[in-house]
């Protein structure tokens, strides 16, 4: 059977500000179209994770949980990366770092994840790294020996569940990023992923997405 392409960015309905998702519509759209599994990483959040399993599975479908985390330094947001949970130790560490950056994470619109904290948190997590994430800022800057800082760092804690995401939906700066990350990818034997940020069904949906985003 030739292999099947598989959503691991979705953001659902409990993304809350940017996604008009509701999950059974999302687990019957991935079956209709014969997708065998679906990942969810709604931002810094777990809310919607029961109803995803019970609606995916309900449909034959292997939920992926997950969730995208924003790394923040406590002065300045680094970027965005996107974690799944391999297991139960990997539930566990998501679990705890969402705890964490609300708890000890905030700072006024930002409910963010400090990347120590993730560099301890990391047992059964997969990691992408993508057009959001604190490369993908260092790449911008032209800033190449950080850029190496940065991916050798992740490296040390990741190792083999360390990916670099490629999209195509474009937004500014993608093809500058998946130029470079397939550079890198090659030069360092770092595996990739193809993603969609998917925050909506169908085009006609656009528009409700955008009123949502905005109010």
């Amino acid at each position: 059977m030739p292999p099947r392409f598989v959503h691991l960015n979705v953001h659902s309905e409990y993304a809350l500000t940017d996604s008009t998702i509701r999950l059974p519509a999302l687990a019957k759209r991935c079956a209709a179209l014969g997708q065998p599994a679906v990942g969810l990483v709604d931002p810094v959040n777990l809310f919607g994770l029961v109803k995803f399993f019970k609606e995916a599975e309900g449909q034959g479908l292997k939920p992926i949980a997950g969730a995208q985390l924003m790394l923040d330094d406590g002065e300045a947001v680094l970027g965005r990366v996107s974690a799944w949970c391999i297991d139960r130790s990997g539930y566990l560490s998501l679990s705890r770092l969402i705890a964490r950056a609300y708890s000890d994470g905030q700072r006024g619109d930002v409910i963010g994840v400090r990347p120590e904290w993730l560099f301890q948190e990391h047992a059964g997590l997969i990691l992408a790294l993508g057009v959001d994430s604190p490369i993908a800022q260092s790449l911008s800057g032209g800033r190449d020996e950080m850029v190496a800082a940065q991916l050798d760092e992740f490296a040390r804690r990741f190792d083999d569940r360390l990916y670099l995401e490629l999209t195509r939906t474009g937004r500014s700066g993608e093809e500058s990023f998946n130029r470079h990350a397939l550079a890198l990818a090659a030069s360092r034997g770092l595996p990739t992923i193809a993603s969609n940020a998917v925050r909506f069904l169908d085009r006609a949906d656009f528009d409700a997405h955008e009123a949502r985003v905005c109010i």
